[in-house]
């Protein structure tokens, strides 16, 4: 959540505001990881929420969206790495 407020919305912001240049490849991308990020920190909220209330998880859709939402972020790793340069 804090990449997600702290580097990736502001980010988006001066792109919309026309302070900094982007590529619609590039700014798709970065759209693209902060959804995600919301996604997974949506689905996070629900899990806690369904644990915090005693509710079974095991086998439960959120588990299997948490988990898809993560072999993402691994995916996008590599590619994470070399926009850092």
């Amino acid at each position: 959540m804090d990449t997600a407020n702290n580097k990736l919305q502001p980010i988006i912001e001066k792109v919309k505001a026309k302070q900094i240049e982007s590529t619609a490849a590039g700014m798709s991308y970065i759209e693209m990881k902060y959804n995600l990020l919301m996604s997974y920190c949506t689905f996070l909220s629900f899990y806690l929420l369904l644990k915090l209330e005693g509710k079974p998880v095991e086998n439960h859709p959120v588990i299997f969206k948490l988990a898809h939402i993560k072999t993402l972020f691994e995916k996008l790793k590599p590619l994470d790495n070399k926009l850092q340069y």
